[in-house]
């Protein structure tokens, strides 16, 4: 099976908890025995240490920065959705509206709803 894994969100050391859960996700499944093969979509920011040392995990860079989030996401609406995947994750959020794929995406949480006194409105906004 094919699996795309959309790492566009990924700014590496300032998206917190999520970068952690990705990495270990990704380590987790390199010690699994299948004949799966990983495409990991990054953005600019991210370097290619974010794949474990496995030959069946590969690299997609994408031409974006997840710094400037419509771009990033206008970037999933059109390419991700297009993708030559099985199956495409999500982890970061946000995902193409119309994948030609099954797709799981993660919400983490929801702090942003209890607690907006804690962001800045422009990323209430975004959500």
């Amino acid at each position: 099976m094919r699996i795309g894994v959309n790492a566009l969100y990924l700014i590496p050391g300032e998206v917190g908890g999520t970068e952690i859960y990705l990495r270990n996700l990704l380590q987790a499944l390199a010690q699994e025995p299948d004949d799966h093969e990983y495409i990991l979509f990054t953005n600019r920011e991210t370097g290619p240490d974010l794949a474990p040392p496995d030959p069946r995990f590969q690299i997609w860079p994408q031409p974006i920065k997840a710094r400037f989030r419509p771009g990033r996401i206008l970037w999933e609406q059109l390419v991700l959705s297009t993708g030559d995947c099985d199956v495409l994750l999500n982890p970061g959020f946000t995902a193409p509206w119309s994948a030609r794929c099954p797709q799981l995406t993660w919400i983490h949480d929801l702090q942003h709803k209890r607690h907006p006194e804690y962001f800045k409105t422009a990323d209430l906004l975004a959500w």
